[in-house]
């Protein structure tokens, strides 16, 4: 799920509080995409850190 604010609105138009049920945390990888050739891309979150 890229957009976990998503699930908060959801919850909030129920009137319940979505850290009251689970808990988002950050993967790494975000996910992992395959090549026809079985060859794998880690897609992960870049931020600019100097």
């Amino acid at each position: 799920m890229t957009a976990p604010y998503i699930f908060d609105e959801i919850f909030e138009l129920a009137g319940k509080k979505r850290r009251d049920y689970f808990e988002l945390v950050p993967l790494d990888p975000f996910y992992r995409l395959f090549d026809p050739g079985g060859r794998a891309f880690d897609y992960r979150h870049h931020t600019n850190r100097h």
